[in-house]
C-alpha cells in the first residue's frame, strides 16, 4: 500500500490502529501525519486527543501504555511518536530501555480507541525484526522516498495550483533544475513565486531564474553539463557563482 491508497482508506472510514512511516522525504511524511490529525481529531478536541513523543526520550513502553490509556473527554486519541529508529538496523545509542515485546503483545489486541502514528526518518526498515513484521501485518506501513521525473514535475504543478498560480511552459522544470528535488526546499520557492506572481498569475522561466537561485548542488550539475556541451561562458559564469558561494 502506498500513502495515496493509504489516504483513501482514511477517507473511508478504514483507520489502522498503528502506521509506520519511514523514508528520507520528511515533508510527505509530515504532510500525511498532519493529513491524519485533519481526518481523525476536530480541532476542537485537539488539546486532549493528540499526543506527542520521541523515543530517543521515552521507551516503547510508554507509547503503549499511552495508548491503552482511556482518552480524556474525547471519543479517540492520536499518538504522533518521532525518532523511532529501533525499527531499522541503527545501533542502540543505550539511553533508553525499549522493549519491543511491549509493543508486540499490544498488538495482538490494540485498542479501539487509540492510533499510534511512527515516524522513521531512515530509508529502510529492518526486516528480521519481529516488531517490523508485526507492525506490517496488523498496521499500515508507508515509505516516502524521494519524487523524481514526471512525479516530481506533478507535484510542483499541483503545489502551485494549491496557491491560485499557474505554470508556464517549461517553468515547472526550471523551479526543479535551480531549487533541487527537496520538497521542503521546493514548496518554499513556490510559496515565493507565487507571492510575485499574485493571486491567479502565471509563473515563466524567466521569473523563476529570477527569483529562485540554484543550489550548490544545482550549479554544480549545471557546470558539468555546460562544459561537457562546449557553453564555455555559461559555464564560467556558474563558476564564478560557484566562488562566490565557497
Amino acid at each position: 500500500m502506498d500513502a495515496k491508497a493509504a489516504a483513501k482508506a482514511v477517507k473511508q472510514g478504514d483507520v489502522s490502529a498503528v502506521y509506520l512511516l519511514y523514508g528520507s522525504e520528511k515533508f510527505q511524511m509530515k504532510e500525511f501525519a498532519e493529513f491524519l490529525e485533519a481526518q481523525l481529531i476536530p480541532k476542537e478536541d485537539r488539546d486532549f486527543a493528540l499526543v506527542h513523543m520521541d523515543l530517543g526520550e521515552v521507551p516503547i513502553q510508554t507509547v503503549v501504555e499511552e495508548a491503552e490509556t482511556v482518552p480524556f473527554m474525547v471519543q479517540k486519541k492520536l499518538i504522533m511518536v518521532r525518532d523511532a529508529a529501533f525499527f531499522t538496523a541503527a545501533k542502540d545509542n543505550g539511553k533508553v530501555d525499549h522493549r519491543p515485546e511491549a509493543l508486540l503483545d499490544y498488538l495482538t489486541n490494540p485498542a479501539d480507541y487509540s492510533v499510534i502514528v511512527f515516524m522513521v526518518g531512515q530509508e529502510k526498515l529492518d526486516e528480521r525484526k519481529k516488531v517490523v513484521k508485526a507492525v506490517k501485518k496488523s498496521g499500515v506501513a508507508l515509505s516516502f522516498m524521494p519524487l523524481g521525473g514526471e512525479d516530481l514535475i506533478r507535484w510542483v504543478d499541483k503545489q502551485v495550483k494549491k496557491s491560485d498560480c499557474t505554470l508556464r511552459e517549461g517553468a515547472a522544470e526550471a523551479i526543479v533544475r535551480n531549487a533541487g528535488t527537496s520538497l521542503q526546499a521546493l514548496s518554499g520557492e513556490i510559496e515565493k513565486l507565487c507571492l510575485y506572481a499574485g493571486a491567479g498569475g502565471a509563473i515563466d522561466v524567466a521569473t523563476v531564474d529570477m527569483l529562485v537561485a540554484r543550489s550548490t548542488e544545482q550549479n554544480v550539475f549545471a557546470l558539468v553539463e555546460d562544459i561537457a556541451n562546449l557553453r564555455l561562458d555559461k559555464a564560467l559564469g556558474i563558476y564564478y557563482e560557484l566562488l562566490k558561494q565557497s
